[in-house]
């Protein structure tokens, strides 16, 4: 009885870009109303704008997948990836715990 085949061939693989984004400030500690976040970029494709997001210790645990969620707060959405963004943090509830996520645009 066969139960099926396996062949061999030649494929054509297309290469994606591998993006490293290290968040370089806040780094911990107290924040006034307004702060600076930056971070470095690494991208061997063409990201051009990021997604900057932030969450308190409760939602940050994000493992992908179905039953995992991840509840971020919106700080901007594809803002320029100049390394720099100046969020006002004026409504953000005083409070520990708290994470940034910033990803390539999309």
């Amino acid at each position: 009885m066969v139960l099926g085949t396996i062949s061999t061939a030649q494929a054509d693989f297309e290469t994606f870009a591998l993006t490293s984004i290290t968040v370089t400030n806040p780094a911990g500690g107290t924040v006034g109303n307004t702060v600076d976040v930056t971070w470095t970029f690494t991208d061997d494709g063409e990201s051009e704008n990021v997604d900057i997001f932030y969450c308190q210790l409760d939602g940050c645990n994000y493992i992908p997948g179905p039953g995992n969620p991840w509840n971020p707060q919106t700080i901007v959405l594809n803002t320029d990836n100049d390394e720099s963004y100046n969020w006002n943090t004026s409504s953000v509830n005083n409070g520990t715990g708290y994470k940034i996520l910033i990803r390539p645009a999309g």
